[in-house]
């Protein structure tokens, strides 16, 4: 709960020095233009704050894939690069197939 009210806090002062900036005309774009480029940050703060959590190795991967996954929508936001979802999806999806495959090997070896 302490993360949720530390994001919560955290985009509430961001939106606000947004709004302020724009009425004073110091920003051209509007905030809910802003708003929408940069909110995978939220995504990349999630993960980098679950990679950061004292919980072992065992949440490494995922939450770096969280921080990656909000890297990718944020320089698909600001043109770094075209990123096209379902292309990804379309070619790569077999990939969750092979996964999945090792993980059932690796589990039953455990036992």
């Amino acid at each position: 709960m302490k993360s949720f009210s530390k994001i919560s806090g955290l985009l509430l002062i961001t939106l606000g020095i947004l709004l302020f900036l724009n009425s004073l005309g110091y920003i051209s774009h509007t905030p809910w233009q802003l708003v929408r480029i940069y909110w995978p940050l939220i995504i990349i703060y999630l993960g980098i704050d679950g990679l950061l959590r004292p919980s072992g190795s065992k949440n490494i991967i995922f939450n770096s894939l969280v921080c990656l996954s909000g890297l990718v929508l944020l320089g698909d936001n600001l043109n770094l690069f075209h990123f096209n979802l379902f292309l990804f999806i379309d070619k790569f999806w077999p990939i969750l197939l092979i996964i999945l495959g090792i993980s059932l090997i690796v589990k039953s070896d455990k036992k």
